[in-house]
């Protein structure tokens, strides 16, 4: 399932969504473990795998994020080593990354989405999951 993540409701009634753009009807409501991941990627284009319910409803057993504001981003766990600043991709690949900021910093040990420029400078973030 391909689509832009969507919430709706208000607490404690949020569902998360994962909207294709097609269809209304196409819209499926996840489920399971990743749910507050999504949730902090509101907006973003992901493509969730897992098992579909027949009430639409999605137990998402793995994701990846292919599109947020507008850019491919970097996923992975932040690393602060010695002062340097190192994101740790799904594959287990270090990504150096540069002028990060302290905001950022402070979250050694999270799941980020980065969006870097040609130098690997930080120009967008967000933070998925607190260690």
């Amino acid at each position: 399932m391909t689509g832009r993540v969507r919430v709706t409701g208000s607490t404690p009634f949020e569902q998360v969504l994962i909207d294709p753009g097609r269809q209304p009807d196409d819209v499926v409501e996840v489920q399971g473990e990743y749910t507050a991941e999504l949730r902090n990627l509101l907006g973003a284009i992901v493509r969730a795998s897992g098992v579909l319910s027949t009430a639409n409803r999605l137990e998402v057993t793995s994701y990846e994020v292919l599109e947020i504001v507008g850019q491919v981003p970097v996923v992975g766990l932040l690393e602060i080593v010695d002062g340097r600043a190192i994101l740790r991709s799904g594959s287990g690949e270090p990504v150096q990354l540069h002028a990060v900021p302290a905001v950022l910093r402070a979250h050694n040990g999270a799941k980020v989405w980065v969006v870097l420029d040609s130098t690997g400078a930080v120009k967008a973030y967000g933070i998925i999951r607190e260690r």
